[in-house]
Parts: C-alpha cells; structure tokens; sequence
C-alpha cells in the first residue's frame, strides 16, 4: 500500500508520499553523485549502461541496501520519481537485444541520473525496453509517478509488455488497478463537497446536519487502493494552498497522516514457513502470527529547494536533509544514511516547562 500527493505553493512544489508493506525494509537515503556509471540489470552483468548526468537523492529497500538502487528519488533539477507496488497489473517487457535494457528496479535510477523535466522523460523513455528484474523469488511489481518542479506529473506502467504514460493532472497515484480506472471511478464521486449541507427541506420536514462533514458523505474510508486514491485527492483538492514551502509540508503530512495504517488492521493470512523463511526480526506479527501492513515511512520532497522531508513509524519526528548541502559533483563519493533511528518511539518531554 501506498499513497502519493502533490502540494503546491506559490512558487514550488513538493511530492509526497506513504510507503507501507508487511515487511520491514530498513530503508537508506543515498546520495548519487554526477558521472557515476550506472546498469539496466542489478543481478546480472547486461543491460543499458550510462554515467549520470545530473546527481540525486535515493530511498532503497533492505534488499538494495548495497546496489544504490532507488525506489523514489529526486534529482537537483527538480525531478521525482515514486515507485508504487502495481501487483496484478505490471507485466514488463522481454528482448533477446539487451543493449538497451533497463528493468522495474532500475528505472528510477535512469529517471532521476538523466532528466530534468517530465517532457523530457517522455521523449527518453521511448528508444528502451523496460524488463523485470528479481532480487529475491519474484519480480516485484511497480509502477511510478513522476514529478517535476513545474508542477507536472505523469505515471509510467508497464501492462502486458507495453509502457503507458498518463498525463496526471492531480498528481495523485495509489496502487491497483492501473491509473486509467482511477480517473474514471473518481467521476462516480462529484457529489462530494468540502461544504457542510447545512439543512434539507422535505415538504415541510427539514433535517439538519448531526456534526461537520456532511459534504462528504460518501468519501470512501477503507484502505483499498481505489478508495485511498478518492480520498487523497478529495483531501489535495480541498485543501487551503500552501503560501510557501512550510506550509506546503505541514499540508502534505497532514493529509498523509489520515492514511497511517497502525499494524494489525490489514493483515495477510500467511503460512508458519512463510513467516520463517521471511524472518521474524523483520516482520510485525499478530498473537494469530498475521503479517501485518505498517505505514514504514512517510516522506516529502521539496521539488523547488531540493529538500527531503521523512518520518517513520517509529519516530513520529519529521526529520528534513537540505540535499544542496550534499556533494554531488562528479568525483564525489556516495553517502547513505538509515531512515529508522531505532525501533522505538521518540517523544519530547517538556515535563519541565511546567515546573
């Protein structure tokens, strides 16, 4: 599960975003330097090679701890991109001529180390193939919002070997089904209002709203892909706007913040030797031995001043990292740093104050 806004203010945009699974995946940021030498494929030695033109700021997974393989990222020219699970949909491309090949994992790599802008990717994304790649039993399956500091976004998926672009006038993107079903089931939900309704007259019987809201009656609540894309949009769309990029980042943990999913409400039923083999240190479990969805990391990207903004599920802190301040000439070397600082809560006692 995943959730991907877009907040703007005057003069800026910031990108952000939730990052949930049933298993825990310790991601690092990590910085990738102009001129790296970069691969299509992880695992193998094939595929498209290239050096970064312009250097970026990644998010891993634990299985990529060692690759500097991005999931999400940006770039110092403002470009973003987001890596949502797809599963059901995403069938990726095959070729025999892997001279141009890239895959699912390395895509944002090649995003964010040669564009600048989303019509440029556009147009670069057209002359390569797009593969699945695996790093452990299966291909996992993405598909990816891609922003820039503009203002404009668009959504890559690969279905049935074949890579659509939507145009994403919202800037919104959740998981399954594929985008186009998103767009159209967000018409069946006109009716809602930010708006209180504040009495109905029926031939002379007249009710009044029980309490704030009443505009939305209607407004989806469960976690489902479909019903989180309505409700994040409705919430983006009604939103006052942001004045400057602080306001904009409040906003956008604000409305990610109704999107937290506490471990034990969405749970897989999953046999004892899947749990074993996975490893019990990085999963939350029920007393059933359910895995359990956890909302890991949120975080938010400042397009315009290239700052990274993230909290995780167990420091509710927002942490900010002012990536101009990073090295990204050619030359540099490649930093990285763990998101969780421990897996326990924070709090700021202020007991003191009060004395």
């Amino acid at each position: 599960m995943c959730t991907n806004i877009t907040i703007k203010y005057d003069g800026g945009v910031v990108t952000a975003r939730t990052n949930e699974f049933g298993v825990i995946i310790k991601s690092n940021v990590f910085s990738m330097p102009r001129g790296s030498e970069l691969n299509g494929f992880i695992t193998e030695p094939k595929g498209l090679k290239w050096k970064t033109k312009y250097g970026f700021i990644g998010i891993d997974g634990e299985m990529m701890t060692g690759e500097n393989v991005a999931l999400d990222g940006f770039n110092e020219e403002g470009l973003s991109v987001q890596g949502l699970y797809f599963p059901g949909y995403a069938k990726y491309q095959e070729t025999n001529d892997f001279s141009k090949a890239i895959t699912n994992l390395t895509l944002p790599n090649y995003i964010l180390s040669l564009f600048s802008s989303v019509d440029e990717v556009k147009e670069g994304i057209k002359d390569i193939v797009i593969c699945g790649e695996s790093l452990g039993s299966n291909i996992e399956p993405f598909h990816y919002q891609v922003n820039d500091k503009s203002g404009k976004a668009i959504v890559i998926e690969i279905i049935d070997g074949k890579v659509k672009i939507y145009d994403n006038k919202l800037g919104v993107m959740t998981n399954s089904p594929e985008f186009s079903f998103h767009e159209t089931n967000f018409k069946n939900y006109i009716n809602l209002s930010p708006y209180n309704i504040e009495k109905v007259d029926i031939d002379g019987f007249v009710l009044y709203q029980t309490g704030q809201g009443s505009g939305q009656l209607g407004l989806p609540g469960d976690m489902t892909p479909p019903s989180r894309f309505i409700r994040a949009a409705f919430y983006q769309l009604c939103a006052n706007k942001a004045k400057n990029k602080e306001e904009a980042i409040d906003t956008a943990f604000h409305i990610l913040n109704s999107f937290d999913i506490v471990p034990g409400i969405c749970r897989h039923k999953v046999p004892k030797e899947a749990i074993e083999s996975i490893g019990r240190d990085r999963l939350l479990l029920s007393k059933k031995e359910d895995i359990c969805e956890l909302s890991q990391i949120t975080i938010a990207k400042d397009l315009t001043n290239f700052e990274f903004y993230y909290k995780d599920y167990f420091n509710m802190n927002i942490r900010k990292i002012d990536c101009k301040k990073i090295d990204l000439s050619e030359g540099a070397k490649p930093v990285k740093v763990n998101i969780y600082e421990g897996f326990m809560p924070k709090y700021n006692d202020v007991t003191d104050k009060l004395k």
